[in-house]
């Protein structure tokens, strides 16, 4: 990169449904009671879960078989799993930890519910959401895990390790410190990195970015995406309506109104405008250099723009899950080329849109 800005982020490896394990389900379980009778049940691998957001899965096909999706979780942390779009007869619920040298048939049952099931993790370690239900299509679903306690992550450092089954995952970004956080490592293989098309989940670490013409909408709790609840993938409006209902932005500034704002590929931090930034912004202004577009902005051959906030250029065909922090700097890059630089890399060259929007930070 040129200049100022260095920054260089691996991806996020997704495991995809490749393993089968065979489990029995507790019949003494949390919501078992000692009702349910014993039964055999093959587990599937999915695709990794991060607490706070969410992926897609398929229903097996098989008798007797179920999805299992891992996570990494905190000792004392509240979770909870849910699946929506999915059949009435589908089921979720909590497993683990996997111990080392175990397989996933060992875990134990923490909680099992019908579409959303909430329980309290016993110890640092690797937990599997099972999903089950039947269904001879295999039907679709969205399976979200949610922290419902303060901390629910499992971070980790060069003096700090991850629990049995799990590696250090280390995050690298524009401003230090950048955390790491401990990822799965059951056996699996890896699935190639893929885009969320609008209407799905975004935002959050282990989430695709969202696909070209569009952007991730978070909702206003969500600061946006500071913290670990998701947005979703959005299309960038054509056109907006004549209204003057100010709001200030995730950019840092203030625009007339709220698909304003999302013309410009982004969401909302607040209504009202920016304290920093009083005067609005119109994307039509000819004096304001800023792309009204997302695919308008220049892009060298051989390059692209990836990360939850488009803040690295990187080799196309390489899309990168990256932290989800919303920095000024990030928005400055929308002024900035992603293009190949003189050492071969692909990298930003900065212009003098990028340089005077930098200086006014």
């Amino acid at each position: 990169m040129a200049k100022r800005m260095h920054s260089s982020l691996f991806a996020l490896a997704l495991v995809a449904a490749c393993t089968v394990h065979h489990v029995v389900e507790d019949s003494n379980g949390p919501t078992g009671g000692g009702a349910e009778v014993a039964r055999s049940l093959d587990l599937r691998l999915g695709e990794e879960l991060v607490v706070g957001s969410g992926t897609h899965g398929a229903l097996s096909t098989t008798e007797g078989e179920a999805v299992a999706h891992p996570f990494i979780g905190a000792a004392g942390a509240t979770v909870g799993a849910r699946i929506e779009n999915a059949p009435q007869f589908a089921r979720v619920g909590i497993r683990g930890p996997v111990l080392a040298g175990r397989s996933p048939e060992d875990a134990a049952l923490v909680v099992a519910g019908a579409a959303d099931a909430m329980g309290t993790l016993p110890a640092d370690g690797v937990y599997v959401v099972v999903v089950e239900g039947v269904d001879p299509g295999g039907a679709r679903y969205d399976v979200f895990l949610d922290c419902r306690s303060d901390e629910c992550r499992v971070e980790c450092s060069e003096s700090q390790s991850c629990p049995d089954n799990a590696r250090c995952f280390f995050v690298q970004c524009v401003t230090t410190p950048c955390p790491s956080y401990c990822q799965a490592d059951l056996p699996s293989e890896p699935s190639p990195p893929v885009v969320s098309e609008p209407g799905e989940p975004c935002g959050s670490r282990g989430m695709a970015q969202c696909a070209a013409r569009s952007f991730c909408n978070f909702p206003v709790d969500a600061r946006c995406g500071e913290v670990d609840h998701p947005g979703q993938c959005a299309p960038v409006p054509r056109s907006c309506p004549n209204t003057n209902e100010l709001v200030c932005a995730c950019d840092g500034r203030t625009y007339v109104n709220a698909c304003q704002a999302h013309m410009r590929g982004t969401s909302v931090r607040s209504l009202g405008a920016c304290a920093d930034a009083p005067l609005p912004v119109m994307v039509d202004d000819p004096s304001d250099p800023e792309p009204t577009d997302a695919e308008s902005v220049p892009v060298g051959e051989g390059c692209m723009r990836t990360g939850c906030s488009s803040q690295i250029c990187t080799e196309e065909g390489n899309p990168m899950n990256t932290t989800c922090e919303m920095r000024p700097e990030y928005a400055c890059l929308n002024r900035a080329r992603c293009e190949r630089q003189t050492n071969g890399a692909c990298g930003w060259t900065e212009t003098p849109a990028f340089e005077a929007c930098m200086d006014e930070l």
